[in-house]
């Protein structure tokens, strides 16, 4: 760190200390995503979503079509008829925790 004045603990007077933030659950921001890294909690794809609790609240959201011009289907769930319908997706919004999922059996096993 230079020559300059070091403090107690190694530290020189005047550094900036970085703290790297704790990083949110890698499913938190993958959902709906079929083509995430993040490894499941229990079980296959979706049931060990279910299975945690904390997923059911995604499924009672409005579904997020987005404001771009991407144009591709994606899946959501409607707690009315209890099954997931398709919807086109924009882009721009809506990857986050929502009810949006890239394919309709992610839907199904995460809400149903």
């Amino acid at each position: 760190m230079g020559g300059g004045p070091v403090q107690a603990g190694g530290q020189a007077r005047g550094a900036i200390q970085v703290f790297a933030a704790p990083r949110p659950e890698p499913r938190a921001l993958q959902a709906g995503s079929a083509d995430s890294e993040a490894p499941l909690q229990e079980g296959t794809e979706g049931q060990g979503l279910r299975q945690t609790g904390r997923w059911a609240d995604v499924c009672h959201l409005p579904p997020i079509k987005g404001v771009c011009n991407y144009k591709r289907e994606r899946w959501f769930f409607d707690p009315k008829t209890k099954s997931c319908k398709s919807l086109i997706f924009m882009g721009c919004g809506g990857y986050n925790i929502n009810n949006n999922f890239e394919r309709k059996w992610l839907c199904e096993r995460t809400c149903r």
